[in-house]
């Protein structure tokens, strides 16, 4: 996989696979919010929207290495998750040095707000999503341009993708900043696809040396044929983790150490505190155990609060 980058993943993958669905959603029935049939968009239209894309940030000005968006024309990709919360994705903002900025519409507000605070003389541009539920499909306050607008520069002067190689800066992934400031992990195109450190990292089994302590399951089964009971290897349960941050269903990162702490620090009729974190849901489950003879003393000082 010598010389293998993500651009040249990608579109080798529209090559191979043109004629494929690629992404597929529900448009809206023409004056209602509700969902009407579904829309597939092929892996050859889409390596198309992509060239489009590109081409038109270039048309803007943004050069290879500029920090954003388009990994086909070189251009950085700097994810930033509103969920961190205003202060994190403000500093990721200002500390990428962040030139152009894809969103919707609900967070130019924040946008705006994060212009305010650290002025960020780089950021040129705010390029916010089409959403066809709105009346007004001007481009609101707040933004440059949109989407379909970008996309459609483009389309009139399509550029071929630029040259990248392996050892050139793909992606900037920030930390969530729960034992302080965000941090930037950078991986670059050649990333991808390190043999050397899956081999380290996956054992001869198959299996994800993760460090995790876990048990097999195994469960009983009835025959329906001759009632007769079986005992079957059912699924891996995970009984404790060597690293305890774990990920919600929005990809959120979450430190189970850095909510006791600050639940403990904060809220003092909380006398222990236990964490769970279900995979499936965007919000932590918490269990706790109330400082009784604290409350107890507040509700004889007659306390509501």
């Amino acid at each position: 996989m010598e010389g293998l980058t993500v651009q040249k993943l990608f579109r080798d993958t529209c090559e191979q696979f043109a004629d494929y669905d690629r992404l597929v959603w529900r448009e809206y029935i023409s004056g209602t919010t509700k969902r009407g049939n579904y829309v597939f968009l092929k892996y050859k239209e889409t390596g198309e929207v992509v060239t489009y894309f590109g081409s038109g940030l270039r048309e803007l000005g943004l050069q290879t290495q500029d920090t954003m968006a388009a990994a086909c024309q070189g251009l950085v990709c700097v994810p930033v998750y509103d969920s961190y919360g205003p202060a994190e994705c403000q500093m990721i903002i200002a500390h990428s040095e962040m030139k152009v900025i894809i969103c919707s519409y609900d967070v130019l507000g924040f946008i705006a707000e994060a212009r305010a605070a650290y002025r960020l003389p780089l950021l040129k541009f705010v390029i916010v999503i089409d959403d066809p539920l709105r009346t007004d499909q001007s481009v609101p306050s707040g933004a440059t341009h949109k989407f379909s607008e970008i996309v459609a520069l483009g389309r009139t002067k399509p550029l071929p993708d630029a040259e990248i190689t392996p050892d050139m800066l793909f992606t900037i992934v920030y930390t969530s900043g729960t034992t302080g400031q965000p941090k930037g992990a950078m991986f670059t195109h050649g990333y991808f696809k390190d043999e050397e450190s899956s081999k380290a990292a996956i054992d001869e089994d198959h299996f994800f040396r993760t460090g995790d302590v876990g048990m097999w399951v195994f469960g009983v089964y009835r025959n329906d044929d001759d009632s007769t009971f079986k005992i079957s290897l059912d699924s891996l349960k995970i009984i404790d983790r060597r690293k305890n941050i774990f990920k919600l269903s929005q990809c959120e990162f979450i430190c189970a150490e850095r909510v006791d702490d600050v639940f403990s620090e904060y809220c003092p009729f909380i006398k222990l505190i236990m964490v769970y974190e279900p995979s499936t849901a965007s919000a932590l489950v918490a269990f706790t155990v109330p400082d009784w003879d604290l409350l107890l003393d507040k509700e004889r000082e007659g306390v509501e609060e």
